[in-house]
């Protein structure tokens, strides 16, 4: 016990060089590699202690409640050393995606491990990469292909969750949550590509396409709020076409527009009256 003590001072000691060096910056801030020394020791406590307790039933308890309250603190903090570490070493172009990355890699193992601690530290995660990307609208850096992969990543996680209930314990709420800012984070990527590339002539168009292929996710994986996400998407388009394509864009791209709305339009009119038996009970 003095031993594990006095492993404990250095590790607080670890602490404050962590912050003083690379949160506070007072002095240049050492290799990328360094600083993962202390997250990675906080990770690797709690985990081994809770080898050591299974292995010690009378000690455990004794002190089991109080090592393991313990233990939650040490994976807090290393939760919070590694956001520093990821926006103190991380370039700004490649936040969003890293951050989701690790979102990714904590959620599965929460569903193999069926850790709560996981699930929770995946979702800050994910959520402060949607945070850092819609933090960057006007930023033509978030028009980015690991961006967009990292956005269809927690999707897959919400469809995961959806399959393994037992494993990932999601809530319906946050399933829901989930499909709406992914959704929303994809179409703001497609505009801003959009935007970027054509000055905004094709946005009505883009939107339709995106519209159509969320509905039929929407329809192929039985999930109404995508249907709804679709309902909304197409509404944007309708709108842009009505208050601004008909006034503002030159001829062929106000056919194009109109075109690629009526193309839509059509296709889910005829899904809608072809299998309207079978989609009833999913709306």
């Amino acid at each position: 016990w003095w031993l594990a003590g006095a492993g404990q001072i250095l590790l607080l000691g670890s602490l404050f060089e962590f912050l003083r060096q690379v949160v506070l910056n007072e002095t240049v801030s050492p290799a990328w590699y360094y600083p993962l020394a202390p997250i990675a020791a906080f990770v690797a406590l709690p985990f081994f202690a809770a080898i050591w307790l299974a292995q010690k039933p009378d000690v455990a308890q004794q002190t089991g409640k109080t090592l393991a309250a313990l233990g939650q603190v040490y994976q807090l903090v290393a939760g919070l050393l590694a956001l520093a570490w990821v926006f103190e070493y991380v370039p700004a172009r490649d936040r969003v995606w890293a951050l989701m990355l690790v979102g990714g890699g904590l959620f599965f193992w929460a569903g193999w491990r069926q850790s709560r601690q996981a699930l929770w530290a995946s979702g800050v995660f994910t959520g402060i990469g949607f945070l850092v990307l819609w933090g960057n609208l006007e930023s033509p850096a978030i028009v980015y292909v690991p961006n967009l992969f990292a956005e269809l990543l927690v999707l897959a996680q919400q469809q995961a969750a959806r399959r393994f209930p037992n494993h990932l314990a999601v809530s319906e709420a946050t399933h829901n949550t989930t499909m709406i800012v992914g959704g929303c984070s994809l179409g703001l990527l497609v505009s801003r590509w959009v935007l970027l590339e054509s000055g905004g002539f094709y946005l009505t168009v883009a939107w339709a396409a995106l519209a159509l292929a969320i509905f039929a996710v929407g329809f192929g994986l039985r999930e109404r709020m995508y249907r709804w996400l679709g309902l909304a998407v197409l509404a944007c388009a309708l709108g842009r076409v009505v208050a601004y394509d008909v006034w503002k864009l030159e001829t062929l791209h106000r056919i194009l527009s109109f075109m690629a709305l009526g193309a839509v339009l059509l296709v889910l009119g005829f899904l809608y009256s072809r299998y309207q038996e079978r989609i009833r009970p999913w709306l």
